[in-house]
């Protein structure tokens, strides 16, 4: 007998990624075999971060500060093309829910009325939300660029790379060099390489 992989889909903007997205990767990824962290931009947003900054810092951030088993091969990180809708992802690779995380009473208003839409859209794929851990319930990435303009103490809510590469893209800080442009671009195609090679495996 065939066992199929479960999958969980879990997109965001992640402009950038937090520790409380952390929180929610490391939560799903006790129930499902992969958790494909599928970085989108919203339409209704101006992203502070490239594409490939933002794939590049959530790698950064699995590799160094997430449990050894969401930092292994089973957490994948994809950035969805422009204009393609997640729910035709989700198809695409066979997944088994979309993952949503909670922090506050208003994010489950707001959550909830994404996941009908997206019911509405791909009712075979349900939303599982995730409340992010309690002491993180306050951290989003707005209010994570909000708080580095006024030089607080961030410590708890990002990796030191992701302040570094905010306070560049924010002007508080010297452009990021070439050589660093250079790696986050090579660390991009390579996650995107080995993505593609997992998808043909996990979505077969």
């Amino acid at each position: 007998m065939t066992v199929t992989a479960k999958i969980g889909v879990y997109a965001g903007s992640f402009d950038p990624m937090t520790y409380g997205h952390l929180s929610v990767i490391e939560k799903a990824n006790g129930i499902f075999d992969y958790v494909i962290v599928l970085i989108a931009t919203n339409p209704a947003k101006t992203p502070t971060l490239s594409r490939e900054a933002r794939v590049y810092l959530a790698r950064e951030t699995l590799d160094r500060f997430a449990s050894t088993a969401s930092s292994s091969g089973n957490v994948l990180i994809y950035d969805l093309e422009p204009g393609r809708l997640v729910v035709n992802f989700a198809f695409a690779v066979k997944a088994h829910a979309l993952i949503r995380g909670i922090r506050t009473g208003f994010d489950a208003d707001e959550e909830l009325k994404l996941a009908y839409a997206n019911d509405l859209l791909a009712c075979e794929i349900p939303t599982v939300f995730f409340p992010a851990d309690p002491e993180l319930s306050m951290v989003s990435s707005s209010m994570l660029k909000v708080l580095l303009q006024h030089d607080a103490d961030t410590v708890e809510l990002c990796s030191t790379h992701t302040k570094e590469f905010l306070l560049s893209a924010l002007g508080h800080a010297d452009d990021l060099s070439k050589a660093t442009e250079k790696r986050i671009y090579q660390r991009y195609l390579t996650e995107r390489i080995r993505v593609h090679k997992r998808f043909s495996a996990i979505a077969s």
